[in-house]
C-alpha cells in the first residue's frame, strides 16, 4: 500500500470532514493506494476490477474512490452505466471494485493506470502529471 500526504490542501469543511470520517469508520479497510493526478485534457485513465488500481498492486480492492480537487470537470465511466460528471469538490465512491475509467470526456480511450504512471511524469511532491496541453483537472 502507498500513502502520499496531500500538501497545500485546505481542510474540508467540518460537516464534510465529520461525514467522511463517519463513512470511512464503517468500512473495513486493510490498506490504501492513493494516487494524486494533475491531468491535462484530453486524457482517460482505466482502473481494473481485480485490483481496483489498474494492475499496479497485487491486492484486491474492496472499494475505490475518486475525488476531484480542482480544475475542469471529468467523467466517471463504467460499462453498462450512464457516465457520471464529477466537478471540483465531488467525491465518488464505488463500494465494490469494478472496471471503470475516469476521463476528461467520453470520446477519449482509456490508458490503464500502470501505463499512465509509466508514461506520465511524477513531480517532486508526488503528483502524476499526464495528458496533453488542455484543461487541467486535479
Amino acid at each position: 500500500p502507498v500513502f502520499t500526504p496531500m500538501p497545500n490542501l485546505s481542510p474540508p469543511p467540518p460537516a464534510l470532514a465529520d461525514g467522511l470520517t463517519a463513512l470511512l469508520d464503517t468500512l473495513s479497510l486493510r490498506g490504501v493506494a492513493l494516487y494524486r493526478a494533475r491531468v491535462r485534457a484530453p486524457w482517460a485513465i482505466g482502473f481494473d476490477a481485480t485490483t481496483g488500481n489498474g494492475g499496479v498492486c497485487e491486492a484486491t480492492a474492496n472499494a475505490v474512490f475518486h475525488m476531484v480537487l480542482n480544475g475542469a470537470p471529468c467523467v466517471l465511466r463504467r460499462e453498462g452505466c450512464d457516465p457520471v460528471t464529477l466537478c471540483p469538490g465531488d467525491f465518488a465512491l464505488l463500494t465494490r471494485s469494478h472496471d471503470h475509467e475516469v476521463a476528461s470526456d467520453n470520446r477519449v480511450a482509456a490508458t490503464p493506470l500502470a501505463s499512465a504512471l509509466a508514461r506520465g511524469n511524477i513531480t517532486a511532491d508526488g503528483w502524476l502529471e499526464f495528458g496533453t496541453g488542455g484543461a487541467v483537472t486535479e
